[in-house]
């Protein structure tokens, strides 16, 4: 688990849950996610995330996707998958889910490039909470987006995915509208 994961679950114990398409601000921009509304949250390092509420993850404007590839994400539909491969052809974008509790927890990453898987998808076994080291799915698809390290180790603390704990929080706080 990256150390900022760990850091906020030892803060108070509760879940982080995120899902979330991730990419070059310019790439996030451009999602045509309809429903909801895509929001883009800014990252550090000239990334954005649109964060993907439960229950909400919907429609691609203009498409009628219903059929997809099992990659193992829990969350994904067709519609975000149409969304992140028409994306694609702008810049690399990647799918995150994540999930940790105080006692356990999972994620799944991967990483489109020109309508292409490029990383992934690569899911973590459920665990006891804990340092996984530096190759977690999110950690390698976040250095594949171009996310560099500095006196901070960690990917996710260094884009600031470390900032809010839920998908919902991302959704709230991120007000620039994609499109």
């Amino acid at each position: 688990m990256p150390a900022g994961f760990v850091q906020m679950i030892n803060d108070c114990g509760v879940l982080v849950e995120l899902r979330a398409l991730v990419g070059c601000v310019d790439v996030m921009r451009a999602v045509p996610l309809c429903r909801p509304a895509s929001r883009v949250a800014p990252l550090e390092q000239d990334l954005a995330m649109i964060p993907l509420p439960a229950g909400s993850c919907g429609a691609v404007a203009g498409s009628r996707a219903k059929m997809m590839p099992r990659l193992g994400f829990r969350w994904m539909t067709p519609g975000v998958y149409a969304a992140l491969i028409h994306a694609s052809y702008r810049g690399p974008i990647g799918y995150f889910e994540i999930e940790y509790t105080a006692y356990s927890g999972w994620e799944a990453a991967a990483v489109w490039v020109e309508g292409v898987l490029a990383y992934g998808p690569e899911h973590s076994a459920p665990l006891r909470t804990g340092p996984l080291g530096d190759a977690t799915p999110v950690a390698e698809a976040l250095r594949r987006l171009g996310a560099l390290v500095d006196e901070v180790p960690d990917e996710v603390v260094t884009v600031g995915l470390d900032r809010f704990r839920c998908t919902k929080d991302w959704f709230a706080a991120a007000s620039e509208p994609a499109r």
